[in-house]
């Protein structure tokens, strides 16, 4: 018997260096769209599950299966780690294995949030990249959002399928959802958009809507490297430390 599926006609993902934050649509016509976000923090359960006590209240995140290591994700993710789970800033962190457990958990949340159905179909999915990593992992990561998702374990397991995954610069979002508050018309002239992330500070620069590629760029470092410079000169041990950092 084919299991029911829920659609959702669109949503939009940004795993970033700091935070994953995601759309969950429009509560009500005309109303702002709702997002919400969790640290970009995935610890690794070494036995392999979200090990869970009666009466106690538990985590909230889900448990990601990527290449046979069992990572936990979400709001709650702090409480399933060791105390030392850094962010990892490096060009190719949206092809490792963390970013996926991390998009993946960002899957499970919208469709937890849209549907009591296992199974939750996502007709068009937009993605985040900065400026450095844009050109030579958007292709990549477009292939690898697409198609079926097993996320979570037991009663929490959920199936995501993606039909069509969109890659855009991260700063672009912010012309884009400009234009759309602005009636849904072009900016006019020239618009420089500066983006200060958790790894990177992003720089895009556009007429209307004609980017200039050349003229835009991110530099590797940003709010994450602030925190971590502040932690190098008291304690080296609490760049580790998810909390401290934050």
């Amino acid at each position: 018997m084919k299991s029911h599926q829920f659609v959702i006609g669109a949503r939009s993902v940004d795993v970033g260096y700091y935070n994953v934050k995601y759309t969950l649509g429009r509560p009500a016509i005309q109303a702002p769209i709702a997002v919400e976000s969790f640290p970009s923090i995935a610890p690794v359960l070494k036995s392999g599950v979200a090990r869970q006590m009666e009466g106690f209240s538990q985590p909230d995140g889900c448990l990601v299966n990527v290449g046979g290591v069992s990572y936990f994700a979400g709001p709650g993710a702090a409480h399933r780690g060791s105390g030392s789970d850094s962010r990892l800033v490096k060009e190719d962190y949206a092809t490792s294995d963390k970013y996926l457990a991390l998009l993946r958990a960002a899957f499970w949340h919208i469709a937890k949030a849209a549907s009591s159905s296992r199974h939750v179909v996502i007709r068009n999915l937009s993605l985040g990249l900065p400026m450095n990593t844009y050109f030579d992992c958007a292709e990549a990561l477009s292939v690898k959002a697409m198609g079926e998702h097993i996320v979570g374990a037991g009663g929490d397991e959920r199936r995501i399928t993606i039909d069509n995954a969109r890659v855009i610069v991260q700063p672009q979002g912010a012309i884009i959802n400009f234009g759309y508050s602005n009636g849904g018309r072009p900016l006019e002239g020239v618009t420089m958009v500066v983006d200060p992330g958790g790894g990177t500070l992003d720089w895009y620069l556009s007429e209307r809507l004609t980017p200039s590629w050349e003229r835009s760029g991110a530099y590797p470092k940003a709010m994450l490297a602030c925190a971590y410079a502040v932690a190098d000169r008291i304690n080296a041990g609490w760049r580790d430390q998810s909390r401290i950092v934050d």
